[in-house]
């Protein structure tokens, strides 16, 4: 058995003790199980159903068995690095493992692995957001000073999602000629609130890569730019119905003036592939005065979930608790509800009844004032997205999030994929 380094050694044991210990069998499962509820939880962080008291349990799985592959020294190591060309939650496990070995040569067979496949890169960031502290600031300032775009990319990537504001290597980064590299680095720059990097976003507005032309225009609505072609390029992106869209309806339907909102909603709506994201608008508007249009939607299969959520979303009301929901259509039946990874981007969410939803809507509707906004059921102030950002689903708490940062451009993104440790402690000191 190899010698054993760092964190990987079990305190307390000599190696041949170890050896005699260890259970192949078991190591091997550790590193199946802990890529594939990484996997998981990867799914999790964007799913309708997810409380971040659910996301804190499936943090707990996903802890326990990275922990039996570092109890299990060398062989853990080994079981979970022969893994890393299969996939981003194999990535992440032995990314986890190698940096806290402090081994470079465990490190550097990650990076040559991850950096080389923008799929297997993913868990290596994730594992950046994964590590205590010490360790990630440790691991990321090397990453940003590498000479590889793609390493330097992932350490930019890893900064930014533990909020770490990575200096004037994002400057330097958003001005380099690796698009990849570019484009995350433009993305960072939103999500740290760097207000200061304005000006060199704006040179991006017009980049050839559409990846930095989406992420510049999205960091600049996101920093409090409302006058240049950024929110135009935002509306672009979803009237054209190009990759990325979800997300430029989520920020600039919340950047521009309400009569405006309505009418775009509107005029998404009136084309087939871009009608999703209309109905997707309207709940970001939060207006309930779109409410009566919503539950007309409802009675088209192909906006009846979306359409459904939206109303959730503004109306607090739980489709499934209060009986607001149907059955699947039997166009739809061959849906499997357990099928976890459909490509379906609603096929999580509930299918509303009309109807039943009509009857609760008339019941309530005198408690909703037309031309306010609200999310859950109540007015949009600050302490209610950070009560949604506390308790929310979370669908609700990413809208929370994102309608918090375009109100204070200035102030970082809240990052709703962190480990839940981490979300708890910082949602804990708002209600202290």
């Amino acid at each position: 058995m190899a010698e054993l380094s760092g964190y990987l050694r079990p305190i307390g044991f000599r190696p041949w003790e170890i050896s005699a210990m260890i259970n192949q069998e078991v190591i091997d499962q550790h590193a199946e199980e802990a890529a594939f509820l990484w996997t998981q939880r990867d799914h999790a962080v964007r799913a309708p159903q997810y409380a971040l008291k659910d996301l804190a349990k499936l943090d707990e799985r996903v802890e326990a068995h990275v922990d039996g592959l570092r109890l299990a020294g060398a062989t853990g190591w080994e079981a979970a690095s022969s893994r890393i060309e299969e996939g981003s939650g194999e990535v992440f496990a032995a990314s986890v493992l190698a940096v806290e070995s402090g081994d470079r040569e465990y490190v550097n067979r990650v990076l040559e692995t991850a950096c080389s496949n923008p799929t297997l890169a993913r868990g290596l960031v994730s594992a950046m957001g994964w590590l205590d502290d010490a360790m990630a600031l440790r691991e990321t300032r090397m990453l940003v000073s590498s000479q590889t775009p793609e390493v330097r990319r992932a350490g930019i990537a890893g900064m930014a999602i533990r909020r770490i504001d990575p200096g004037p290597a994002l400057n330097q980064a958003i001005e380099d000629d690796n698009p990849r590299l570019t484009a995350r680095a433009l993305r960072a720059a939103g999500e740290l609130g760097r207000r200061d990097l304005l000006s060199q976003i704006s040179h991006r507005l017009n980049d050839v890569d559409e990846e930095c032309h989406f992420w510049a225009a999205w960091s600049a609505v996101r920093l409090g730019d409302r006058h240049s072609p950024a929110v135009e390029i935002l509306r672009q992106f979803a009237e054209h119905a190009q990759p990325q869209a979800e997300r430029a309806v989520n920020l600039a339907f919340r950047a521009i003036a309400l009569a405006d909102a309505h009418a775009w909603a509107m005029r998404l709506a009136e084309k087939p592939e871009t009608a999703r994201f209309g109905v997707i608008g309207a709940g970001v508007i939060g207006d309930p005065a779109v409410i009566p249009w919503l539950i007309a939607q409802m009675e088209n299969p192909d906006l009846a979930r979306v359409a459904g959520a939206a109303f959730s979303i503004i109306t607090g009301a739980d489709l499934a608790y209060e009986d607001l929901d149907s059955d699947v259509p039997e166009m739809h039946a061959e849906e499997s509800e357990d099928d976890f990874f459909s490509p379906d981007p609603d096929s999580e969410l509930k299918w509303p009844n009309p109807p039943a939803v009509t009857k609760w809507w008339v019941q309530r509707s005198a408690n909703f004032v037309p031309g306010a906004r609200y999310l859950l059921g109540r007015p949009m102030t600050d302490d209610v997205l950070h009560e949604a950002l506390a308790r929310g689903k979370q669908t609700q708490r990413i809208a929370a999030a994102m309608e918090l940062a375009v109100r204070h451009p200035g102030d970082v993104l809240f990052e709703t994929r962190a480990r839940a440790q981490w979300q708890l402690a910082m949602v804990k000191q708002w209600s202290s």
